[in-house]
């Protein structure tokens, strides 16, 4: 939602997405099939064209897909354990680092891009999720942190729309090892 939330503010301030821009989705093959029946609303019902990317075990190690083809079994999941040969843990989050960063990060240099700004829908309210320093390629900006944007400003706006993400839709990705017993059962 927040993400959403976000590119629908940025087109919204901006008549709409410029070229110079591109959305991209990272599927890992473990979101919940709400999640991706909500990312291709947000691009339908906004008319934003999103791409979509996923893991890929050989190079160029990423591939894109759309929403009748995205993994959904885990897949690039599955693929990137047995490349590196260790599961995700606390120490080393090789999921959202080779899922989503990396794979998006290699389809855009794949494309010619040299330089970017990555606007990221992290809230004002998630300090914990705040610091996070420019990396090599990319500038790093959270908007919503700078409009100092709260949950309830994006669940109002949810509230508002003709379209929300799936009641039972609690995360982004299955089973993931940073959630508490509760929320995972």
């Amino acid at each position: 939602r927040t993400s959403a939330y976000m590119l629908h503010k940025i087109a919204e301030a901006n008549g709409g997405i410029p070229d110079t821009c591109r959305v991209i989705f990272a599927n890992t093959g473990r979101e919940m099939n709400g999640t991706l029946d909500f990312v291709q609303e947000v691009s339908h019902r906004f008319g934003i064209p999103i791409t979509w990317v996923q893991y890929s075990p050989d190079a160029p190690w990423f591939e894109t897909v759309s929403h009748n083809s995205a993994a959904r079994e885990g897949e690039p999941f599955e693929a990137m354990i047995r490349h590196k040969r260790y599961v995700p843990n606390g120490r080393k989050r090789i999921c959202t680092e080779q899922l989503k960063v990396r794979a998006a990060k290699r389809l855009l240099v794949s494309d010619g891009w040299k330089l970017w700004t990555k606007a990221l829908g992290i809230r004002f309210d998630e300090p914990n999720r705040i610091d996070m320093p420019n990396q090599p390629r990319e500038k790093i900006w959270m908007p919503l942190v700078d409009a100092k944007v709260t949950q309830r400003q994006v669940l109002e706006f949810w509230r508002g729309q003709p379209f929300d993400l799936a009641p039972d839709v609690v995360s982004n990705c299955r089973l993931c090892f940073q959630f508490q017993k509760a929320k995972l059962a």
